[in-house]
């Protein structure tokens, strides 16, 4: 089983205070300004006022609370301390637990704590106006819960920036799974995702000044991001004039690549449009056209120079029937394409 990223962060979490050994409920009380004529629902919402309000929580202390050791270990180690606590979640991983006889094991990537001392003296959640809900996910209770029943968590040994990547294993005897813990050593623990991340915000904004070399080298470590391909295009095709045969072999192999694992789904851009362009540029017409034929397939509104640019590899692999039908198609949409008018009239 794998956890998205802001999965658990997503999740209603039990905010809870813990002061000389006593826990508290944390809960948010509105309060609404005085009505004023005119605004808009979204305006008077902007007007309404947060803040806490604290109360004993006798159900953490009592001995029947399925999850008393973790609160017991807060009580113990943490004073003046706001803990977010995912009680929700935990029930969510016991039912998928439930669901096989082996247990499970779980990936997750979110922006979550781990560490115990993360959690001391820390203050409530800032409260703001916003479109969703979004807490700090508390892998460290995760943690707690269940390697008490026998589980092992797996974290990176330094401290996360931005994405915190865990691998849960819930199953008899989890050392036993050595590659899934060479596979984590490997991929998160010593260079995971939050440190590409972190590379990556930097990287940003330096795509107008990189060589084309070096945007390869980062679509590479990036294992050829569909996202990274679309935010260089504009450069890589600027770039194309002066590249060397071994770049654009490089290039063409890897948006096969790219292509070949990219899962569609709705997206502000058109990926197979920009690969195909970068390909058709690069005089690969036998490469170019499936993935400009997957662009025109699925975009509602297809642009001319699409259909031109797909007779043009038909006509290079020496098929006019399709070339022809192609600047039928362009001309459709754009009758006075000058350039798809002489090529249609020279083909006959």
């Amino acid at each position: 089983m794998s956890s998205r990223i802001t999965f658990f962060d997503a999740i209603p979490q039990e905010l809870i205070y813990i002061g000389e050994g006593r826990v508290y409920d944390c809960n948010v009380v509105v309060g609404e300004a005085a009505p004023e004529p005119g605004l808009t629902v979204s305006e008077q919402l902007k007007r309404l006022t947060l803040a806490y309000e604290y109360s004993l929580a006798p159900r953490f202390e009592d001995d029947r609370y399925p999850y008393r050791d973790a609160i017991a270990l807060y009580q113990r180690e943490l004073e003046d301390s706001h803990v977010l606590f995912p009680e929700i979640g935990l029930r969510c991983l016991e039912r998928l637990g439930q669901l096989s006889q082996a247990g499970f094991a779980m990936i997750t990537a979110d922006k979550g704590d781990h560490r115990l001392d993360n959690w001391r003296f820390a203050e409530p959640p800032q409260l703001v106006h916003h479109g969703s809900i979004s807490l700090t996910a508390n892998y460290h209770a995760i943690q707690h819960v269940f390697e008490g029943r026998g589980a092992e968590a797996l974290f990176t040994e330094h401290h996360y920036n931005n994405i915190n990547v865990a691998c849960l294993l819930m199953l008899e005897s989890p050392k036993r799974y050595v590659n899934t813990r060479v596979a984590y050593r490997k991929s998160v623990a010593k260079f995971g995702p939050d440190d590409f991340f972190s590379l990556k915000l930097w990287v940003d904004r330096e795509i107008d000044h990189l060589r084309l070399q070096q945007i390869l080298a980062f679509w590479r470590l990036g294992g050829y991001d569909a996202e990274w391909f679309i935010q260089t295009a504009k450069r890589i095709s600027s770039l194309l004039e002066g590249a060397n045969d071994e770049e654009k072999l490089d290039l063409r192999d890897g948006i096969l690549r790219m292509w070949t694992s990219f899962y569609r789904m709705p997206q502000r851009y058109d990926l197979a449009l920009d690969a195909g362009l970068i390909l058709f540029e690069m005089d690969m017409y036998a490469d170019a056209k499936p993935l400009l034929d997957a662009s025109a397939q699925f975009d509602d509104d297809p642009v001319s120079t699409v259909y031109f640019c797909l007779a043009i590899c038909s006509l290079e692999m020496e098929r006019e029937d399709e070339a022809r039908t192609y600047l039928q198609r362009a001309l459709t949409l754009e009758p006075d394409h000058e350039e798809a008018l002489a090529l249609l009239k020279a083909l006959g």
